[in-house]
């Protein structure tokens, strides 16, 4: 029995030691969909392009608040919001978020220039 009580202590002691003074980081990310202000990159194009240059797939990123998170728009959405090739500051709607490319990546569902 005693034995068991000094068990139950170390792992309880062990526990709290790896509970460090450090709180933890808050969500930088809102709950889905969520409409974000920040600057807009593209750092890879994919599939065949329109008549303005702009590809059917787009991958980036958008920094808000100094966090980037990647990203992905449909060449229509980028298309519609008219940016210059080398991208700017937007108002970005993510729609959802998918884990299919490794790294979490958010849908871009709308976006304007700002």
């Amino acid at each position: 029995m005693m034995r068991g009580a000094r068990l139950v202590a170390a792992v309880c002691v062990l526990a709290l030691a790896g509970c460090g003074s450090e709180s933890p980081k808050p969500n930088t990310m809102p709950a889905l969909p969520a409409t974000l202000d920040g600057i807009f990159s593209v750092s890879v194009e994919k599939g065949p392009v329109d008549e303005n240059g702009v590809s059917e797939a787009n991958f980036g990123v958008l920094a808000v608040n100094g966090v980037e998170h990647l990203v992905q728009v449909s060449g229509p959405v980028l298309s519609a919001a008219k940016l210059p090739r080398e991208g700017g500051k937007v108002r970005a709607t993510l729609g959802s978020r998918t884990d299919v490319y490794g790294a979490p990546t958010y849908i871009i569902t709308a976006m304007n220039r700002l």
